[in-house]
């Protein structure tokens, strides 16, 4: 049998009502940093995708967001609109640091986040 890599999708931007509920998550996630993590698929400036778990710090700019990447353990900026299927993790679940996998193309379904029920 013969492997065939899986193809690169065409990378589409996520519409307004997607970018603001990200933010609400991202901000979220800013206000609970000892307990939240957010863990995504990011697309790069060559195009290539990795999946990261990062700890928000701030927004920089309207699409924009500083945030200390737990796998290369160093602060990195992030453009909200490359980034695909953010989650709301506990931050008990990982250890740093935390592998950065690379990925063909980024998962076609997105998972339910995380719901904060009061």
């Amino acid at each position: 049998m013969i492997a065939i890599a899986p193809t690169t999708q065409e990378f589409t931007k996520p519409d307004l009502r997607e970018l603001n509920r990200w933010k609400r998550m991202l901000a979220w996630a800013m206000q609970h940093s000892d307990d939240l993590l957010v863990e995504f698929e990011y697309r790069d400036r060559k195009g290539k995708w990795s999946r990261r778990v990062v700890s928000p710090i701030r927004f920089l700019a309207k699409d924009a967001f500083l945030a200390l990447c737990l796998s290369r353990e160093e602060p990195r900026q992030f453009q909200i609109e490359y980034c695909r299927n953010l989650l709301l993790r506990f931050a008990h679940e990982y250890v740093m640091p935390v592998p950065m996998v690379q990925l063909d193309a980024p998962p076609p379904v997105s998972q339910p986040a995380f719901t904060h029920s009061s």
